[in-house]
């Protein structure tokens, strides 16, 4: 997913590049950003950041795709899509994340198990990918990347040969191939 520009349907609003606005926008359809918002996100539906896209605030929505910044918190009520460029410098919370080589989440990531997500759900954090505070879920876990924080899961969790986790870990169970600088609660 190394694109500049995510081709999604939206119905809603659309702010192009160099244009800013300054204060909140709330509104109850989708937001396409190639612009910047300087203030809190909220939408109903969709937000997409696209590459040069930033929101310096926090956003909350139904879906999640961003190749842009965000620089404060995101709760995203179903699902986040993160592109190589994406960068959030809060704290996500969201029900379930496709991550991209190079994105980051600099402040923790909460997984939380919604109605669509069966129990036997995996989440997957690919090579490549730096996480820097805490996760907790409670669904299964499967980590390639760097994790700077806990590990917090009532599922089973894999840290794979090319991972590396900076933090205590606290699951069901757990298989290391990879590197856990830190404790092991299982």
């Amino acid at each position: 997913m190394n694109q500049e520009r995510f081709d999604i349907e939206y119905e809603g609003n659309r702010i192009l590049e160099n244009t800013r606005i300054d204060g909140n926008l709330k509104t109850d359809k989708s937001v396409y950003l190639d612009g910047m918002i300087q203030g809190n996100v909220h939408a109903g539906k969709l937000v997409i950041i696209n590459k040069g896209g930033k929101v310096d605030g926090d956003v909350d929505c139904d879906e999640l795709y961003i190749n842009g910044t965000i620089t404060g918190n995101v709760c995203v009520a179903c699902k986040t899509v993160m592109g190589g460029d994406a960068v959030i410098e809060g704290g996500l919370i969201t029900d379930t994340l496709e991550i991209t080589l190079g994105a980051a989440i600099r402040k923790g990531l909460k997984l939380k198990m919604g109605k669509e997500n069966p129990g036997n759900a995996v989440n997957l954090l690919c090579e490549g990918t730096v996480i820097v505070g805490d996760i907790k879920t409670k669904n299964d876990i499967r980590i390639d990347g760097i994790i700077k924080g806990k590990i917090i899961t009532s599922g089973r969790l894999v840290v794979g040969n090319t991972a590396k986790i900076e933090g205590n870990i606290d699951c069901c169970n757990v298989d290391v191939l990879g590197v856990v600088l830190g404790d092991i609660q299982a």
